[in-house]
C-alpha cells in the first residue's frame, strides 16, 4: 500500500484537481491522507467532504504550524509500504502509481521521477526528466559520495514530491522534516537524511508529476530575499543529526556537505540580485547567527581539494578553494590576484 501525504494550506483553487488527480488512480491500493494545516479557507471542509465519500481518504486538521510539521503529522499516520509526498496545488497523471511503485524492487528504497511544470492555466512551461539510473549504496562512504556528487549538486532534485520512499527507512531512522516554519528548503534536509540510510536508488526517466508553477510559490519569488539565515541553520542541523546517531563517514563529509548546501544558496543569491562575492560575504556577517560554526567548517574545506577537483575539474576547485578563502579572511584584492594567475596558468 501506498500511504499518499498531502499538505494543505490555502490552495482551495487548486485542491480539487489535486484530490480527484489522486482519487482516479488506476493504482487503487492506497491510502490517502490530507493534512489540513489550519488552512483559513474552505480547504478543510473540502477534506472532510471527501473523508465521508471515500474510506480510504483520512484527514488530519490541525493549527498552522507549516509544511513540514504537516507532512510529519502525516508520516505519524501513515501504514503503508511506501510513503508519496504531493503538493495540495500540484496534480499526477492517473496512472502515476502504476507506473512509479512496479519500479520497485526488493532492493530498491527510493524511486526519483521527472515532472512537468505547468502555470496556473495548465499551460506547459517545461519539463524535467533523469537518464534512467540505478545507484546502489552498499557503504556509507558510497552513499556520503552519492550525496555530494549528486543530490548536493542537483544532479538528483532535492524535491520529496518527485520521489517515493520506503516508510520503514523513515521509521527505522527515525526520519522527519525539520519543523521549523522558518526554515527554507526543507526538502533538501529530508533528502539528505534519507540518502545517508538508503541501499538502493533508482531514477526513471518517467514524468507522471504535474508540478504547478504559481505567484504563491516562494522559491519562485524571491524579491531579492537571502536565505543564508536558513540554510546556515539547515546545515547546523544535519551537523547535529549525524553527530547524535553515530554517522562516522557521514560527519568526515560534512564540512563538504556544508559548503555545497551554502554554495548552492550564494550561486542563487548572485543571480538574483546580480552582487559580487564582497556583498555576499556581508550578508553572511549581517545574518548567519552561529558564525563560529559556519566559518569553522569552511575552513576544513582546503582538506577536500581532492574531491573538489573531481567534481569541477582543477582550475575550477583552485578558484572555488581561492572564493572559500576570501569568504573566510575578507581579502579581497588577494583574492582577484590569485584567481587571475589560476586562470592564466591554464
Amino acid at each position: 500500500m501506498v500511504s499518499i501525504i498531502v499538505p494543505i494550506y490555502n490552495v482551495e483553487q487548486y485542491i480539487f484537481k489535486c484530490i480527484e488527480s489522486i482519487l482516479a488512480q488506476t493504482y487503487r491500493d492506497f491510502e490517502l491522507i490530507l493534512v489540513d494545516d489550519g488552512s483559513p479557507d474552505m480547504c478543510g471542509t473540502i477534506c472532510d467532504e471527501y473523508a465521508k465519500q471515500d474510506s480510504r481518504v483520512h484527514v488530519i486538521h490541525q493549527e498552522n504550524k507549516g509544511v513540514s510539521a504537516a507532512r510529519n503529522a502525516g508520516i505519524s499516520l501513515a501504514k503503508g509500504e511506501y510513503i508519496s509526498f504531493i503538493d495540495g496545488d500540484d496534480y499526477v497523471e492517473k496512472d502515476f502509481f502504476e507506473r512509479i511503485i512496479t519500479q520497485f524492487t526488493d532492493e530498491v528504497d527510493c524511486v526519483c521521477f521527472g515532472y512537468n511544470s505547468v502555470d496556473d492555466d495548465d499551460n506547459e512551461l517545461g519539463t524535467f526528466r533523469y537518464q534512467t539510473e540505478c545507484f546502489k549504496l552498499n557503504t556509507e562512504k558510497e552513499r556520503c559520495e552519492f550525496i555530494a556528487n549528486k543530490l548536493l549538486q542537483h544532479r538528483i532534485t532535492w524535491e520529496v514530491t518527485n520521489k517515493i520512499f520506503r516508510r520503514d527507512v523513515i521509521e527505522n531512522n527515525k526520519l522527519r522534516f525539520l519543523g521549523n516554519r522558518e526554515i527554507i528548503a526543507e526538502d533538501q534536509l529530508f533528502c539528505t537524511y534519507y540518502c545517508l540510510y538508503a541501499k538502493c536508488i533508482l531514477c526513471t526517466d518517467d514524468t507522471p508529476y504535474n508540478y504547478v508553477v504559481h505567484q504563491g510559490s516562494i522559491m519562485a519569488n524571491r524579491n531579492g530575499k537571502s536565505y543564508l539565515k536558513q540554510i546556515a541553520y539547515m546545515t547546523e542541523q544535519l551537523f547535529l543529526h549525524l553527530s547524535s546517531n553515530g554517522c562516522s563517514w557521514a560527519l568526515q563529509y560534512f564540512p563538504l556537505f556544508h559548503y555545497l548546501i551554502v554554495r548552492n544558496e550564494i550561486l542563487v543569491i548572485q543571480k538574483d540580485q546580480n552582487i559580487d562575492i564582497r556583498n555576499i560575504r556581508n550578508k553572511i556577517l549581517l545574518e548567519v547567527a552561529n558564525q563560529e560554526f559556519f566559518f569553522e567548517q569552511l575552513k576544513k574545506m582546503k582538506l577536500y581539494k581532492n574531491h573538489l577537483f573531481k567534481l569541477w575539474g582543477e582550475n575550477s576547485a583552485r578558484i572555488e578553494l581561492s572564493t572559500i578563502r576570501f569568504l573566510i579572511n575578507g581579502k579581497y584584492t588577494a583574492m582577484r590576484i590569485r584567481n587571475k594567475l589560476i586562470r592564466i596558468c591554464r
